[in-house]
């Protein structure tokens, strides 16, 4: 469609925290503005992608990029079955004090660099500034989330408090649901053909 991507590779939790993985992301939002004329992009017409945890990275780098002026703005965001509340997921809160799987995966994306252990009287009070759902305010970008009904991994309910955040404060949002799609789904082209649809209405 005549676009130019940029692939950032934001790091995995085996070696970076969230808030260094956001880092990335913003450093190569930044690189990407600054080297634009060398690729003969416009820096004022990106669209920023991703999917689960990276779709987690997008919403979190355009929450905290609300700022008008701010230097890693986009100007369109769609992302497929993203998580985006760490204090409600799928309906309940996690004890992320405990020892399985996904209660550790969240103590290593929210804890701060350098820090062995945590006080789990921060615990709420970290994972809560690491929910971009819980963080959106007016003024954002469109986005577009996509999510299928039967994810096995990220439940929708993860998109429907990120798309009601967004209706709240009055940012534009389009939502495809994806009746029986998981984690991803085997048609998913034809969804990645709808979101090249939404960001030409975007960026064109």
């Amino acid at each position: 469609r005549g676009y130019t991507v940029f692939a950032i590779r934001p790091g995995s939790i085996a070696k970076f925290n969230g808030p260094e993985m956001l880092e990335n992301v913003n450093r190569g939002i930044l690189w990407v503005k600054e080297h634009a004329k060398e690729y003969q992009v416009d820096p004022n017409r990106l669209a920023m992608l991703g999917a689960s945890a990276g779709g987690h990275l997008a919403c979190m780098a355009a929450v905290s990029a609300a700022d008008a002026k701010s230097k890693t703005r986009v100007k369109a965001v769609a992302v497929f079955f993203p998580p985006t509340d760490l204090m409600n997921y799928g309906g309940f809160k996690i004890d992320i004090s405990g020892e399985d799987q996904l209660a550790q995966s969240i103590r290593r994306l929210i804890t701060p660099k350098g820090s062995e252990t945590i006080d789990v009287s921060r615990l709420d009070e970290l994972r809560t500034a690491f929910s971009p759902a819980r963080l959106v305010k007016p003024g954002l970008p469109p986005f577009l989330i996509i999510h299928g009904t039967a994810d096995f991994m990220v439940p929708i309910q993860q998109s429907r408090v990120m798309v009601a955040a967004l209706q709240k404060a009055e940012v534009p949002v389009k939502f495809i649901i994806k009746e029986g799609g998981g984690h991803p789904w085997p048609t998913i082209h034809e969804e990645v053909e709808q979101m090249a649809d939404w960001i030409d209405g975007q960026l064109k």
